[in-house]
């Protein structure tokens, strides 16, 4: 289980995940987990960034598993929301 820590001065939470076990759920669930846990560390670095009103941290959730899966299609958005996920000062 993932360890579940409250971002400081919110009532905001964060989980604390093994990097395993989202590759190990992932391939057992066909991607579907992989979705699941892109969605909710975009939620986290959200409410942390509007917690300390980070502009650099702050994205839809939404969007960035859409961007994710369906815009596959497209080519370009799954490598946006990558960066954009992977560039805040968080990861």
């Amino acid at each position: 289980m993932a360890e579940e820590v409250t971002i400081r001065d919110t009532n905001a939470t964060a989980k604390l995940r093994n990097p395993a076990g989202v590759v190990g759920l992932g391939i057992i669930t066909f991607g579907i987990h992989t979705c699941f846990w892109w969605y909710f560390i975009n939620r986290e670095m959200n409410d942390l960034g509007e917690k300390y009103r980070d502009d650099e941290l702050r994205n839809s959730p939404g969007l960035a598993v859409l961007a994710s899966t369906l815009g596959v299609l497209l080519i370009i958005p799954p490598f946006v929301s990558m960066w954009r996920t992977c560039s805040s000062p968080s990861c």
